[in-house]
């Protein structure tokens, strides 16, 4: 599967500052402005330049020269010389290697100085072979070709695990991102889909610390400018089964232990998480990687899923999902023939974090319906079917989870306005196992479909042609896995994944019945082998050597089958994601309740679906112009500096890099149509004395290798055949004489300006000496204009000091005037003003008068009325003295 990087492997996170993520490359940024043309080497040399003046500095990396960069051009042609040749310049760090176009990478298992925006610059626009092997130089390949052909390219990555697959592909998509200079939403979006791809498929194994366990097929989407636009990423077979079951040594998907590890103490409680040794599903192997700092990973996970869209919320639910998974396998199951669940622990946990009640998704585990007649019969499942049904359900959340996320990231990045692409597929390494299972069997079924389609393009499509086309021609045997391939998935006679559907069908189907029939049906072929020792095992003989299977789970791997009432009861969750990932099978199951015809459809088996993935997928290929980049893994240790030859001899036979050599050294890979060819290069001769093109084809060839040996070049019946080296030549050539007559054009084109120049000049001089009298002329009349204007101005002034003056007088006589007025009222007003106060105090004083006097007569009045008062009191006294003396007498 998709590995480890050849220039890295996972790097521990810092916590003291940003940086980039150890497992997800970030882009590489150069801020150039540059077309997005197919440029050949002539115009390339000026983008370099521009690209030099309008970026900010770079480092210049120097990129080492050891060995045989190319090894089609050794001369001693062996195994020994070959792994000589690939040792001696992996321990100088120069891991990259060319078999013609073919790039052999070994991975280094650390840190190497030659990546950046230093090194893109320098493969701008380069030829594949004008410059050091390099995973770039492929990436420049490709898109060189897809603008100048519009059609388009694919990179196939291969190799076994932990030989760097996933970072080639992760490189090439740095690469592209930086060369297409444009820093847009879509192309970040695009880098951000890598750091949640790693964490969601990729895991540790015996073999990788970083191993994807599936495979992938990025889709890089370009518009006509050549401005990435999208991408579309295909899925092929995620390994279901890591997620409740560990080898030693190995580990479950890294986001469970990021989510475990990561999370803040809120997050742990409201997910309800425990440390990842606590949980089932992940102590079953280790539970962490030297030098790899899970919160940091957690970081970058999280932020790149903010980026793509997915709000905080949403994470949530997701979060709740895969810690609803890790409580799930820890449920409690006890009882043996009728199982019993704890509904208190864990599973309670489980159910609450994917939203559906306890009760229900207890009888969903332990319970299975059977319909017998019209009737529908209830059935108790023992404590084992119990385990394989929780187990199952984690499976399947997660395979849901991790495809609607997929969906979602090719919903936001897919184009429709697409004119050409670049596909990367980096697709699972050959795996053998010391337990090796349906997995490992389809795994390497995909291994053996690409090697196919590596011979048909390197071998038999390459030697028919030569045969079609009449070219003097050695015939090379090769390594062909066609009969291989017709052992897995063959009709006549069946093949393995033949028998394995048709044994699905049957209600009775067993592994062993499985293994019966194709020991009885795939006996003659010579790459089926049966230990007869073993009553579990078969083995297959595939293209890198023999790998026994165990036949265990075959079948129930193979059906995936979902239980009928576990759809409707998560189409109903709370967990708006769960929800989601169910209600495509809810709305199936209540259209086939509604239309009996559709009951007896039944789903596609998982062997079938690959098959048919696989279909699709080389003819796709098949439509695209390849590159191919061979990883190789150098050590078993997964250590720095280690090279041991027998294993790298092993990779290379079964990748048939030897023959891969021979048919690259001794055929021609390069070849054009003679159309084609006269029409591109013509410029070196027009070969007018030629009757035919292909006689016209040939007078151009001679002038690139006159009098070569060991025919360079051939010319067949309707193509120009020629080595790489010939062709190196050719292009040379042509940019030699396209430069020439650049030169020549550039001259004409000066000497043309030059004259118009002269032209312009005389005619500028007479309008200057036009102008220029015109000026003196204007510039003395405007001095008498001057001269005038200011006696004017004089005359003016002296009229306007007249008038002022007499203004001033005037002004004066009449202030003077105003100012007497002024007093005469002043003193009219005074003398006015006096006696008004004389009369108003007399008046005052008279009232003041008769004020008093009519106090004193109120005052005199009110003794009299008190003289009476006191006269009348006197008075009534006497009376009542004299009432009672009368009262006294009487008594």
């Amino acid at each position: 599967m998709a590995d480890e990087s050849p220039a890295k492997g996972r790097r521990k996170g810092k916590t003291s500052k940003p940086s980039p993520n150890p497992r997800f490359f970030t882009r590489l940024q150069t801020n150039a402005t540059m077309s997005h043309r197919y440029y050949d080497q002539v115009s390339c040399k000026s983008l370099v330049n521009l690209m030099a003046k309008a970026a900010p500095p770079a480092e210049a990396v120097e990129l080492k020269s050891v060995g045989v960069e190319d090894m089609i051009a050794m001369d001693q042609l062996s195994e020994q010389a070959l792994l000589d040749n690939l040792e001696l310049r992996y321990k100088e760090d120069i891991i990259y290697t060319y078999t013609s176009s073919i790039l052999v990478a070994v991975n280094p298992f650390k840190d190497l100085p030659i990546y950046g925006a230093g090194v893109v610059k320098q493969f701008v626009g380069q030829a594949i072979g004008s410059k050091p092997p390099h995973i770039y130089a492929i990436a420049e390949g490709a898109y060189s070709d897809m603008m100048q052909a519009k059609r388009g390219q694919s990179v196939i990555i291969s190799g076994e695990s932990g030989a760097g697959k996933s970072e080639s592909a992760r490189l090439i998509l740095q690469y592209l991102s930086a060369r297409t200079e444009r820093k847009s939403a879509v192309e970040t979006m695009i880098l951000e889909t890598v750091p949640v791809l790693e964490a969601l498929g990729n895991a540790r194994t015996v073999r990788n610390n970083n191993s994807s366990r599936f495979g992938k097929y990025i889709n890089i989407q370009f518009d006509t400018q050549g401005f990435i636009c999208g991408v579309k990423i295909t899925s092929y077979l995620l390994e279901k089964s890591r997620v409740v079951q560990q080898s030693e040594g190995e580990r479950n998907y890294h986001v469970f232990y990021q989510l475990c590890e990561g999370s803040s103490l809120p997050e742990k409680e409201k997910f309800q998480l425990l440390p990842a040794e606590e949980f089932a599903y992940l102590n079953q192997g280790c539970t962490s990687i030297p030098g790899v700092d899970e919160m940091e990973e957690w970081k970058a996970f999280k932020h790149a899923l903010r980026f793509l869209q997915i709000s905080f919320e949403t994470q949530e639910l997701m979060f709740r999902v895969l810690s609803g998974v890790l409580h799930l396998g820890n449920a409690q199951v006890g009882g043996a023939e009728k199982a019993q669940l704890d509904l208190s622990g864990s599973l309670a946990t489980a159910a609450a974090l994917l939203g559906v009640p306890p009760p229900a998704l207890a009888q969903g585990l332990s319970i299975d319906r059977i319909k017998i007649g019209g009737d529908m019969v209830v059935k108790n499942l023992g404590r084992d079917a119990v385990i394989s049904r929780r187990d199952a359900l984690g499976k399947l959340l997660y395979q849901r989870l991790f495809a609607w996320l997929l969906e979602h990231m090719n919903n936001l990045t897919d184009s429709k306005d697409v004119c050409t692409t670049i596909g990367v597929l980096d697709i699972f390494g050959f795996e053998n196992f010391k337990v090796n299972s349906f997995e490992q069997f389809c795994i390497n079924f995909a291994n053996e479909r690409l090697q196919l389609y590596f011979n048909d393009f390197i071998f038999r499509m390459e030697q028919d042609e030569y045969t079609r086309e009449g070219i003097d021609w050695s015939k090379i045997e090769f390594n062909d896995n066609q009969a291989c391939l017709d052992l897995i998935q063959g009709k006549n006679p069946l093949g393995v994944l033949v028998i394995l559907d048709e044994e699905c069908r049957f209600p009775k189907g067993t592994d062993q019945s499985f293994l019966e029939k194709i020991c009885q049906q795939c006996v003659q072929s010579k790459h089926f082998n049966k230990d007869p020792r073993s009553r579990t095992t078969f083995g297959v003989n595939h293209y890198a050597g023999l790998v026994t299977y165990e036949i265990a789970n075959f079948l129930a791997k193979n059906k995936d089958t979902v239980p009928e009432h576990f759809p409707p009861l998560f189409a109903n969750s709370n967990n708006a994601v769960v929800k989601a990932l169910f209600e495509a099978d809810n709305r199936e199951a209540k259209a086939a309740a509604a239309d009996p015809k559709r009951k007896g459809k039944g789903r596609l088996t998982v062997g079938t679906q690959f098959m048919t993935q696989l279909d699709e997928l080389m003819k796709m290929l098949s439509s695209t112009n390849p590159f191919f980049v061979r990883c190789i893994k150098p050590n078993m240790e997964k250590k720095p500096d280690i090279f041991t030859g027998d294993m790298v001899a092993d990779q290379m036979r079964y990748a048939g890099m030897m023959e891969t050599i021979r048919i690259r050294q001794e055929g021609y890979p390069i070849r054009h149509p003679f159309e084609e060819f006269y029409k591109r290069y013509k410029i070196i001769s027009l070969a007018q004395g030629a009757s035919s093109v292909k006689e016209k084809c040939g007078v151009i060839m001679k002038e690139v290798a006159p009098d070569a040996t060991g025919a360079p070049w051939q010319l067949g019946n309707t193509k120009v055949f020629m080595r790489d080296g010939t062709s190196r030549d050719l292009e040379k050539l042509r940019n030699q004489r396209m430069l020439r007559h650049v030169i020549r054009i550039q001259a004409w084109f000066r000497m043309v300006r030059a004259k118009r120049l002269y032209a312009r000049m005389q005619k500028s001089i007479v309008i200057i000496q036009k102008w220029t009298r015109m000026f003196l002329c204007r510039k003395k009349y405007l001095v008498q204009m001057g001269e005038v204007r200011a006696e004017r101005e004089r005359i003016r002034k002296e009229k306007e000091a007249a008038e002022k003056a007499k203004r001033e007088e005037e002004e004066r006589e009449r202030k003077r005037v105003e100012e007497e007025e002024r007093a005469e009222r002043e003193r009219v007003e005074a003398e006015e003003r006096a006696e008004r106060e004389r009369r108003e105090e007399a008046e005052r004083d008279e009232r003041e008068k008769r004020e008093e006097e009519e106090r004193e007569e109120r005052e005199r009045l009110r003794q009299q009325q008190e003289e009476q008062r006191k006269e009348r009191e006197k008075k009534e006294e006497e009376e009542r003295r004299e009432r009672i003396k009368r009262e006294e007498e009487e008594r």
